[in-house]
């Protein structure tokens, strides 16, 4: 019996959409490379996905509908931050002696859009699938539940942030989490895609140790994260706001599109 992505993916094909015609005629609501997890089963879907796909297409109804998941399962599966706006994201990665980041910490602020709502749904991808991550949080609660996905292109982490008591609709709760990477390499370029309506973010990369990059570079908006071109190739040049500290701040970035920096030794 076939999946509900591989379902998803047979009906996007007949109708002569990619992925990315996909996402945009439903507003934008997951990013591509989440759609493709999904059709390839390397996430389930989502409430918000399935919604918003039987609301934009009716007539897939009958065939996707059996192949859902129970709520029950839902309800435990990883659905990414459905009850939130966030009002600010900051990744920070820290290099020590290593060419590539040792550290990723991050730190959201986000106000509930429903009463009740008291957990978030982080990702992190990497395009390596000898990556391998171990989280701790920071403040603002605690990790409730840990996966992680891999296959023969990539590593998937996602991670499931309880807070410490549940929100009201339009209170706003910052928390932190921090992920060493406990193995592999993540690469050499810090990648953002925001499926939520976000206020501002900023990417931080920060030079601990004594080697210092040659050059770092700023791209985005790009509809998928494999178009992040290689060396900077046609960038902008970020300049370093202090010793080995280099920031791209982002205002109200557009959803389903990849932002970050690239930088070379």
């Amino acid at each position: 019996m076939e999946s509900f992505g591989e379902a998803l993916r047979t009906l996007r094909k007949d109708a002569g959409m990619r992925q990315v015609d996909l996402v945009e005629a439903l507003g934008n609501v997951i990013a591509r490379s989440t759609l493709a997890n999904v059709e390839v089963g390397r996430e389930r879907p989502s409430a918000r996905l399935w919604n918003k796909v039987r609301c934009t297409f009716p007539e897939w109804t009958d065939t996707l509908e059996p192949l859902f998941p129970s709520r029950s399962r839902v309800d435990e599966a990883f659905e990414l931050s459905d009850p939130f706006e966030t009002v600010e994201a900051n990744y920070a990665y820290i290099f020590r002696e290593h060419p590539s980041p040792e550290e990723i910490v991050q730190v959201r602020r986000v106000r509930a859009t429903r009463d009740g709502a008291a957990e978030y749904g982080l990702k992190i991808t990497s395009e390596r699938t000898e990556f391998g991550l171990d989280s701790e949080p920071l403040f603002g609660g605690w990790i409730h539940r840990d996966e992680h996905h891999i296959d023969e292109r990539r590593s998937l982490y996602l991670t499931r942030f309880h807070f410490d008591r549940p929100l009201k609709t339009g209170e706003e709760h910052e928390f932190g989490l921090r992920s060493w990477v406990a193995q592999g390499d993540p690469g050499r370029s810090a990648r953002v895609t925001f499926t939520l309506p976000t206020e501002r973010a900023r990417i931080t990369l920060n030079f601990l140790g004594r080697r210092l990059p040659r050059s770092v570079w700023s791209f985005g908006p790009l509809p998928d994260p494999m178009l992040v071109p290689a060396e900077g190739r046609g960038c902008s040049e970020v300049k370093a706001l202090d010793h080995g500290i280099y920031c791209l701040n982002l205002h109200n970035p557009k959803p389903s599109q990849c932002y970050g920096m690239g930088w070379a030794w």
